[in-house]
């Protein structure tokens, strides 16, 4: 009897099979860590924003003062509140905006509220712990 010289076709297919199932579970879940990493890194940028607001409210600068073309995003001021976004697109991904909203007090001893809002396509699934506890 001849010695066998490889591997038969029928092992190389089943190979090329798990490889193919393998490829078929990972891009999905490779493709929704990036857009929480980018989401997370938005969040982490406007967050740092935060302490311009403090500081200019504080001081007694009007909000607007704010929305001096810094930000990478979009800022809106107002005289109760700050709206700072950013926005996150690349191929592949969801469409993303992360909204960091602060609600300014009346008087100066006042505390400022900040709320954390994340759009996507799938809205629960590229939610950022990061912006739950931005407040």
């Amino acid at each position: 009897m001849k010695k066998q010289q490889g591997f038969t076709l029928i092992e190389l297919m089943i190979v090329v099979a798990i490889i193919a199932i393998l490829a078929a579970i990972a891009l999905p879940v490779y493709r929704d860590y990036t857009s929480k990493a980018k989401i997370a890194n938005a969040v982490a940028s406007l967050a740092g924003e935060k302490i311009k607001v403090g500081e200019n409210f504080g001081a007694g600068k009007a909000t607007t003062a704010l929305c001096d073309g810094t930000l990478t995003g979009v800022c809106v001021g107002s005289g109760t509140g700050v709206v700072l976004t950013g926005s996150n697109k690349t191929t592949g991904t969801a469409d993303t905006t992360v909204t960091i909203t602060a609600t300014l007090p009346t008087d100066s001893t006042g505390q400022i509220t900040w709320v954390c809002a994340v759009t996507a396509s799938p809205t629960a699934r590229y939610k950022d712990k990061n912006c739950d506890n931005l407040g």
